[in-house]
């Protein structure tokens, strides 16, 4: 079950009032029902570790996101022409996020992976986007990549060269308990392009995800479709990987910055 501690509407009064009493220089700590210090307040926990976080500075708020298992939702999809299963098959509570073409019999197997931030209704519809940031957390060896156990490689042994790209996701609700590659949104045209990774383990990615994305999925409670990870070029044999939300360390989920004002 989502964990929701305040509405849209008490966060943007909260947010409102904060920011004019930072005007006045008599500001006084948010009063929330979770944990709070008087720089940031914890929206949202996960067995005791925070998932949703909120912070002003002058005019702009700080919204930071990273869920775990529970407000998650991330998902692999999986590929294989000679077996239909494949296809059909949902890998939701995996905790590896990759992307990777490989082949098995000689015949190419793909594997792609979508993830969305439900929490961002904590941002009001009317809100003017600054900035927006994901941050992927390269996992430390083949342990922790059960289904990219090679990690960021080519078949020779080297590291991969080849980019991938992360897609907006369009116009299908999913979940990732359900999803599959058959089931899987569409995509919009207009990538943003990740670069190629330079070690096979542990390689962190941050890129910046356009305004126009977020301000698509705080417009209302059905119109956040999320992203998808996959190779530039998915021709074999390339991979990364990346945790996904159910990483066994909270420090390599999928984070989710963004910087608005109201």
């Amino acid at each position: 079950m989502k964990k929701r501690l305040l509405t849209n509407t008490a966060i943007a009064l909260i947010i409102s009032a904060s920011l004019i009493s930072c005007k006045k220089n008599t500001a006084e700590p948010i009063e929330s029902a979770a944990t709070s210090t008087s720089s940031e307040q914890v929206l949202s926990s996960e067995n005791g570790i925070a998932t949703a976080t909120q912070s002003a500075i002058g005019s702009n708020v700080t919204l930071t996101l990273q869920p775990g298992s529970l407000d998650g939702e991330d998902a692999m999809i999986l590929y294989y022409q000679p077996d239909p299963n494949y296809a059909n098959t949902n890998a939701g509570q995996v905790i590896d996020f990759p992307a990777l073409t490989w082949t098995a019999g000689g015949i190419p197997t793909l594997r792609r992976s979508l993830i969305k931030f439900t929490q961002l209704s904590y941002i009001p519809p009317t809100a003017t986007i600054v900035s927006a940031k994901l941050t992927l957390y390269g996992v430390t060896d083949a342990s922790k990549a059960p289904d990219c156990n090679q990690g960021n490689s080519t078949y020779s042994g080297g590291y991969s060269t080849n980019p991938s790209y992360l897609y907006q996701l369009n116009s299908s609700s999913w979940s990732e308990n359900t999803v599959t590659w058959n089931t899987a949104p569409g995509v919009l045209s207009s990538p943003v392009l990740i670069s190629a990774t330079s070690q096979q383990w542990n390689e962190n990615k941050t890129i910046t995800i356009p305004n126009s994305w977020v301000k698509d999925w705080i417009a209302g409670p059905s119109s956040n479709y999320g992203m998808m990870l996959q190779l530039q070029s998915e021709n074999p044999y390339t991979s990364i990987v990346f945790g996904s939300s159910e990483a066994e360390s909270s420090n390599k989920r999928p984070k989710l910055v963004i910087k608005y004002h109201l």
